[in-house]
């Protein structure tokens, strides 16, 4: 909620930042941590500071409803409805995406 009323009322999603609380268990979680920490540290802060549509990932999201209506809600039948929601709030406002 604090999230939504820090960054005003054309933000549409608040993607919450992801990761493994057990990097150091072994091989396996070590990648993982080194995946989510790139994804969530270096490339989605990256794509927001050159104004592009954001992918967003399949969990920790929420949503101004009256943005997500506007846009077409969920798509039941699309597999990536979380990565081809981002792009459609990103054309809802193109004047958000350049500087």
């Amino acid at each position: 909620m604090l999230a939504f009323a820090n960054a005003g009322p054309k933000t549409a999603c608040v993607q919450a930042k992801l990761n493994f609380y057990n990097a150091d268990q072994n091989m396996l979680t070590r990648w993982f941590t080194a995946e989510y920490s790139t994804w969530f540290d270096i490339t989605l802060p990256g794509l927001q500071t050159l104004h592009v549509p954001l992918p967003l990932g399949g969990t920790s999201n929420h949503f101004r409803t009256y943005i997500l209506r506007a846009v077409g809600a969920w798509d039941p039948f699309n597999v990536t409805e979380d990565c081809d929601l981002g792009l459609r709030l990103g054309r809802l406002w193109p004047e958000n995406r350049y500087p």
